[in-house]
């Protein structure tokens, strides 16, 4: 994951979910953050709290972030799992950033719940899917059982990492090799018209690199057919002059 900036952030309410942010922190040296909020979670009074807020889908006031997520490549959201939910201070993280993210990871600590249908919230609220998740019980984190879990989820993130710069290279090659080896053709193409807009692919992502070949060389093809119809009808008007 080099030349990638990633920021791992995290609940934790009783240090279980920071064990495992502390370990791929320790593992890879991410950029590691807590989401710091003002409520006391303490004790059984505090469990109740916390639970009776997420069953009712609220958000906490959190502090100010002092690093900003949307400065980073891929950020890493951990959160324990309450009341079959996401914690109140990840849910007001991701209704602050989750759409500004340029990419996701989840990973959570539970009780022995399920954790599908809350990756398929978090999925939601940033409008993205996560490039990996992880769900590890919070007995394996107490016993140290996680790690080998854990370090599967970082061996993902690692292959998707390399994945997305093996195609972001592939885009700029594509862009630089037509950029080379420009046909004599588009001399012509300030006589073809533009395509609507509703019918341009400019986009984010391998399409954009895709799109604008494929329009490069369908404006070649047009000014050949324009320039093959113009040296036709000029070679006609010559045999009527003769």
């Amino acid at each position: 994951m080099e030349n990638m900036k990633i920021l791992v952030v995290y609940y934790s309410r009783t240090g279980t979910t920071k064990k495992v942010a502390e370990f791929l922190d320790e593992a890879y040296d991410f950029e590691v953050e807590a989401i710091e909020d003002y409520v006391n979670r303490s004790g059984m009074l505090g469990l109740l709290r916390s639970t009776t807020a997420a069953m009712l889908r609220r958000g906490a006031r959190i502090a100010e972030m002092k690093r900003d997520p949307r400065d980073y490549d891929l950020v890493v959201i951990g959160t324990p799992i309450w009341a079959g939910t996401m914690s109140t201070p990840v849910r007001s993280f991701l209704q602050t950033y989750g759409r500004q993210l340029h990419s996701v990871a989840f990973f959570c600590t539970h009780g022995d719940g399920k954790a599908e249908p809350l990756f398929s919230e978090m999925t939601s609220m940033c409008g993205k899917k996560p490039v990996s998740v992880c769900a590890i019980a919070g007995r394996e984190v107490q016993s140290g059982l996680f790690q080998g879990r854990a370090a599967a989820f970082l061996h993902e993130l690692q292959h998707r990492a390399a994945r997305a710069r093996k195609r972001v290279g592939s885009i700029t090659g594509a862009i630089t090799g037509y950029r080379r080896h420009k046909p004599d053709e588009v001399i012509a193409i300030a006589r073809v018209p533009a395509p609507s807009p509703a019918r341009q692919t400019w986009r984010t992502g391998s399409k954009s690199a895709r799109g604008l070949v494929l329009a490069r060389s369908r404006f070649a093809e047009i000014a050949r057919k324009t320039r093959r119809a113009a040296q036709q009808a000029q070679g006609r008007r010559a045999g009527y002059a003769a």
